[in-house]
């Protein structure tokens, strides 16, 4: 392979990797940039949506390279994206040779995930924390425990069926409200709106927000908007999961 082959691989791969982790669009794309452009490339051309990267681009000597992924999704590992921003600043003031980037990013993203039961805990001092702070008592900081633990172990087989995001946050909030109006009809918990609030922050895609809106404020509205329209869909389930409890299971109990 000749090195503008190499080169071009590791920076399509290096933004899928980094969009995969949880990057933001105009940054993944600024990186891929830098790096074609620290080993001599020009006519650089990127285009990148969060499904989809296709990079071109020229060496001194005339010849062109394209490649084109796909991106399977988004799955926020923070530890990751700091390795790949690392890598990318090594490879871009180092130069490193062509031949060995692909090994380099291989080595990289073997990192292991988050180990469940950390991650577990996390969620569950997170969401009763909140819930104490909407006004719930030790009654509703169990269930709301107990719901995000459920929750929790539901999500990563219906993950790993490759089922929608959609489908698991209406799965999720449909279950757990059901248990909610439950424990509020047998009269252990009284503070309803405080679990479900509580309980809704576990699904919401907080960091794709905050990177569509970065997107749209840098200038990169188009990728911004869709960003921004997936956000509010996904968000939007949580609330047709309540729906469907509450049309259900609602009208038995008071709040």
């Amino acid at each position: 392979m000749k090195d503008i082959d190499y080169i071009v691989d590791f920076s399509t791969h290096l933004g899928r990797e980094m969009l995969f982790a949880g990057a933001n669009l105009e940054r993944t794309n600024e990186t891929m940039e830098k790096v074609c452009k620290a080993y001599g490339l020009h006519e650089i051309s990127i285009f990148s949506l969060s499904t989809m990267i296709s990079v071109s681009a020229k060496n001194l000597d005339g010849e062109a390279e394209t490649r084109q992924v796909s991106v399977p999704g988004q799955s926020i590992h923070l530890i990751k994206l700091r390795k790949l921003y690392d890598l990318a600043h090594k490879v871009i003031e180092e130069k490193t040779d062509p031949s060995l980037l692909q090994d380099m990013l291989y080595e990289t993203v073997m990192v292991p995930s988050y180990n469940a039961w950390i991650e577990m805990l996390g969620f569950v001092i997170a969401l009763t924390t909140l819930c104490r702070i909407f006004g719930g008592g030790w009654q509703e900081l169990i269930v709301v425990a107990l719901c995000t633990v459920l929750s929790f172990w539901l999500c990563r087989p219906l993950r790993r069926a490759n089922l929608n995001r959609i489908i698991i946050n209406v799965v999720n909030m449909f279950i757990t409200t059901a248990i909610f109006f439950f424990t509020v009809w047998i009269g252990f918990t009284t503070e309803m709106m405080a679990m479900l609030t509580s309980m809704s922050l576990m699904f919401i895609p907080g960091i794709p927000l905050v990177n569509s809106m970065r997107n749209i404020l840098c200038g990169n509205e188009m990728n911004g908007i869709l960003e921004f329209l997936k956000v509010i869909l996904e968000t939007l389930t949580i609330c047709f999961g309540v729906f469907i409890a509450y049309a259900i299971f609602g009208r038995w109990y008071t709040w």
